[in-house]
């Protein structure tokens, strides 16, 4: 895609959601600013800067309605992808089986493979505005399953699931014992007043969600590589 656009040919990229928008203004002045400060030069701690931890706890409080600890429940990644990939490494082993509702974002259905887990697509259809069902969800658990991977708003087909859905979907988790893995990348990205429910606000869900977020969508921040993971535990 990248040499047929070089060549002049009118391309429609549709591999990878970038956004036409720049960073928050004052971004580029507030980077180079630090640049300054020895400290952004030394090693920082494994889970990020406490000040960071400390933001988004508060964000997932007013965007999610969850109280994560930034202490013990947050942990900033190079990426989601790279948060996605984390996770499945601690709650997957070789063998265990993963729900990836189709169309599925390829670097998740990769990410399930490099550990050794088997991707296990859950049909969606165009008629149900691409929202996988109870029953198809409920047909593809086995005795292997593991988790089940959400993302909402979706990636790639843009379907936003309807708040009663998310909350049926992490009830049938917490009653088989799965792990949801919800990938909240597009949390921003949407026309409607407010965001749809997070499988993380579910009452007594807490503790069998796990969320995936991204800088690179809402702050245009692609290049930079951030992200972060977080669980109520």
């Amino acid at each position: 895609a990248v040499e047929l656009a070089g060549a002049g040919a009118d391309v429609i990229r549709l591999d990878q959601g970038a956004v036409d928008f720049e960073p928050p203004s004052g971004f580029a002045r507030g980077v180079k600013e630090s640049l300054n400060d020895p400290d952004v030069h030394r090693y920082a701690p494994d889970p990020g800067l406490p000040e960071l931890r400390a933001a988004l706890s508060r964000y997932g409080a007013d965007s999610f309605g969850v109280e994560w600890d930034p202490q013990a429940e947050i942990v900033v990644t190079a990426g989601a992808n790279q948060a996605g990939f984390a996770t499945l490494l601690a709650i997957a082993e070789p063998g265990d089986e993963v729900l990836l509702p189709t169309p599925w974002y390829f670097n998740h259905a990769m990410a399930v493979t490099a550990i050794g887990a088997v991707p296990v697509p859950v049909a969606t259809r165009a008629e149900d505005g691409f929202a996988p069902s109870i029953a198809a969800v409920t047909a593809a658990i086995t005795s292997r399953t593991r988790a089940l991977v959400l993302i909402n708003p979706n990636n790639p087909t843009g379907a936003v699931y309807p708040d009663e859905l998310i909350r049926e979907l992490t009830e049938l988790a917490v009653e088989r014992d799965l792990w949801i893995l919800t990938d909240q990348t597009y949390q921003e990205l949407h026309f409607g007043a407010s965001p749809s429910l997070s499988p993380a606000a579910v009452t007594g869900a807490r503790d069998r969600v796990i969320t995936v977020c991204s800088f690179s969508k809402s702050l245009g921040l692609a290049g930079w590589r951030l992200g972060f993971v977080a669980c109520q535990g």
